[in-house]
Formats: C-alpha cells, sequence, structure tokens
C-alpha cells in the first residue's frame, strides 16, 4: 500500500485542524499560481476532490510543529526526526507534515448561479443577422411561383411598352428558378457559418463555465491510486 493512500485512509493526511490559511504560519505561499513543481502543494478533501494549497520550502525543517507531525505520518522505514531531534531533510517530509497539519474537510462547491454568459462576439452576431435575413421575404427553400414568374414577365413587357411573348414568360421563369436555386445556397451557407459559431461560442462558454468552477484539467499522477481517487466519481457514475 503506498504511503499517500494509506494516510488518506487513516484519516492523517487532511486531519489536521488547518486551513489553507493557516499554512501560510509554517512558511506555505497560500498566494502562488497552481502549479505542479516539485515545492508544490496539492492535498485531497474528503470529497476526493485535489486541492492546492500553495508551493512551500524547507524554511522551517526544525519547527517542532511540523517535525511532530511528520512522525506521526511517517512509515517504518522514514526517519524519526521526532525522537532523534533532527531537522526534516526532503521536500517530501516537509510535504507529509504539512498535510497532517491541514484540514481536508469539503470545500464549498462553486456553482452556476452567479455565472455570465460571455457576450457573442461581432462576427456571431453578424452570423445571426445574415441568417435571419434569408427570412425576410419567407422561406429561403420554398419552390418559386410560375405565376409570379408569368406577372414578372407581363410588367415588364407592358413597361417595355410591347406584349408578352411565350419567350419572355420561359426566359422570367428560368431565371427566378435560377434565383430560388441561389438564395437555397445562400441560405445554407449562411446557416453552416452560424452553426460553426454557434459551436465555437458553445465550446468557448464550457471553458468559461469550468474556469468559473475551478474545474481541474487531469494532473501527473504517477500513484495509480491516486489516479483512481481523482476520477473515481466519473467512474462510479458509469460502472
Amino acid at each position: 500500500m503506498s504511503d499517500t493512500k494509506r494516510n488518506y485512509d487513516a484519516g492523517i493526511w487532511g486531519g489536521g485542524s488547518l486551513d489553507k490559511q493557516g499554512l501560510a504560519q509554517y512558511g506555505v505561499d497560500v498566494n502562488a499560481a497552481e502549479n505542479r513543481g516539485e515545492n508544490a502543494l496539492w492535498g485531497r478533501n474528503s470529497s476526493g476532490q485535489e486541492v492546492f494549497l500553495g508551493n512551500f520550502d524547507m524554511a522551517q525543517a526544525g519547527n517542532k510543529d511540523l517535525i511532530a507531525a511528520h512522525a506521526k505520518q511517517a512509515n517504518s522505514n522514514e526517519i524519526d526526526h521526532n525522537s532523534q531531534g533532527s531537522d526534516l531533510s526532503s521536500t517530501g517530509d516537509m510535504k507529509g507534515a504539512l498535510l497532517t497539519l491541514w484540514n481536508g474537510g469539503d470545500a464549498e462547491k462553486k456553482t452556476l448561479d452567479d455565472y455570465t454568459d460571455r457576450p457573442k462576439d461581432e462576427d456571431h452576431l453578424a452570423a445571426e443577422d445574415a441568417y435571419q435575413e434569408n427570412f425576410k421575404n419567407g422561406n429561403p427553400w420554398a419552390a418559386t411561383s410560375a405565376v409570379d414568374s408569368y406577372q414578372t414577365a407581363f410588367d415588364r413587357a407592358t413597361a417595355a411598352g410591347k406584349s408578352m411573348t411565350a419567350n419572355d414568360y420561359l426566359m422570367q421563369r428560368a431565371d427566378d428558378k435560377k434565383g430560388g436555386v441561389n438564395r437555397f445556397i445562400g441560405y445554407l451557407g449562411d446557416k453552416n457559418r452560424l452553426a460553426n459559431e454557434e459551436q465555437n461560442y458553445a465550446s468557448e462558454n464550457f471553458m468559461d463555465k469550468a474556469k468559473h468552477l475551478d474545474f481541474q484539467g487531469p494532473p501527473e499522477l504517477d500513484d495509480p491510486y491516486d489516479t483512481y481517487s481523482k476520477y473515481k466519481s466519473d467512474i462510479d457514475s458509469i460502472a
């Protein structure tokens, strides 16, 4: 059994009395940006969620509270700094001590109640307008009307001071059909453009929501138990 599993299962890591801010008294930079460096301190709360606690150093390796905390979680093969009266000697020692002092109770879960969707950009709004314009004079896929073609040919012939011929009608009818096809092709282009904008917007909005909820992407987990614990809820939901 790994030390990680043993200490979490026994309630040693995350079973202390200090919140994240409280760890600052032992040199933890609780305002540090999330990272996976050697001195990055990550804990797991009682819900199994990873929590970034800050960056630590070895400046307080001789602190008696840290030495006692390390002894509480150490395995039988580790140096008992507490009984030997020696300082903590590695970043692993410091990490174990800090996680023992930390209280990993459930963090307050964020919700989307106070989330506002990102505004649509100019390209998105233009795509919406172009799509709606296709319906200004009816459905863009509607068949052209032979009656309308006849009336248009008749009106043009009259305006030109001549009688309408069969050829006038057939030419107008061909133009109207061609116009109907072009109108439908234009509609499909505008529809596809809007679909692309909507898909991009949905993806970006999803990422904004994930960030708002402090969603954490896949960490670099070397311990199989850590990996299982990280994704246990997802596994249980589909098992």
